[in-house]
This record gives C-alpha cells, structure tokens and sequence, in this order.
C-alpha cells in the first residue's frame, strides 16, 4: 500500500495534532481532572464517529506505514464494519444524525476499524474526535450505561485547530463523513494507486 494522502497536509495536521497533545498534557498536568481512560479500554470505539477529509488523510497515510498484516487487518475490519452498516442505513447516507440511527448504530456490533486487540492501531494519527474524547468519570459508565460520562470541554481547542489547518491553506475536500466509509475510500484509492504502479 502507498500513501494515499498529501504530505503538506498530513504534515500540517501531525503539526496541528503535536500542539493539541501538548495542551491537553499542560491541562492534565496544572491540576485537570484525572482521566479513567486505559490502555485496552476501546469503549469509544464503538460509537459512529465523524472526519473530515484531512483527519482521513492522516489515517490513512498512516494505516499505509502498517505492517503489511496490519494493514490487511484494518481492510478486514472495513469491511466487516460496513457489512454490519448496510441494514442500519435505512434513513442515513452519510451520518446517523437521529437519535434513533446512533443508538442502533452503536447497539450494533460494530466498532472502529483501527482497533486492534483493543488498541487504536494509528494512534498518533486519531482523528480529532478520539484525541479529545477521554473521560473523567468513572470508566466503567463508559459501557452502555445510562449514565452519561464526564468528559473535558476542549471544543475551542478543536476551533482552533481547524482555524490553524485552514490559515494553513488546510481545506476540507468533502464535508464531514461517517469515519468508516471515509477510511474505506481512502483504502481503496492507495490500493488503486499501488496497483498502478
């Protein structure tokens, strides 16, 4: 697999990335709450998530740097995940934005394709929404519990990541999609492209 992706823009958003780390670390280390989150802990994993087509990028360019084994393993998470998406596609194409979709999305067994023996297997290169979604509460209402869980606001954080990128001249190419139908584009195209070759 070659990398799909620009490399001005993967760079860009790895630099962008850096910089969030280092203020959600500051934030942690100058008295923030304790975070519950664990190596293993995957819970996140299994609720649909949205990307923009530079997070994709990212993702992608760092799936095509896996282990070849790896790599087949993420296709195969692909594309079991959409199996398991087609029935549930009823009244969505590109997010499940009503309440009733998302809760059957995560009620189904689908989980993001990236996690591996319970590990994100590009986890410096997680889309925004992993990087800032770490919980404060106690882990174990993470799993399907009633409760909600307690998690920092770094919505301008976010803000101002996506400000930087497009200063940057950092754009979006589509507008935000379902992550695994994103990821499985981007797959195919570095197929496409290696094949070429």
């Amino acid at each position: 697999m070659s990398p799909p992706a620009d490399a001005r823009t993967v760079t860009a958003v790895r630099a962008a990335y850096d910089r969030l780390d280092d203020h959600v670390a500051e934030m942690l280390r100058d008295g923030g709450p304790g975070v519950s989150c664990e190596v293993g802990c995957d819970a996140c994993g299994h609720y649909p998530l949205r990307a923009s087509s530079w997070e994709i990028e990212t993702v992608a360019d760092a799936c095509a740097r896996l282990p070849r084994l790896t790599q087949r393993r993420v296709r195969q998470n692909v594309a079991r995940a959409l199996r398991v998406l087609e029935p549930l596609r009823r009244g969505w194409t590109t997010f499940p934005e009503r309440d009733g979709d998302r809760i059957a999305y995560c009620k189904a067994p689908v989980r993001c394709p990236l996690l591996i023996h319970h590990r994100c297997a590009t986890y410096a290169a997680r889309p925004l929404a992993c990087r800032t979604h770490f919980v404060v509460s106690p882990p174990d209402l993470c799993r399907g519990g009633d409760r909600p869980v307690t998690r920092p606001d770094l919505g301008a954080q976010r803000h101002e990541l996506v400000d930087r990128l497009r200063e940057d001249g950092i754009e979006e190419s589509e507008p935000d999609v379902l992550f695994v139908d994103g990821l499985a584009r981007a797959l195919a195209r570095s197929t496409t492209v290696s094949r070429r070759r």
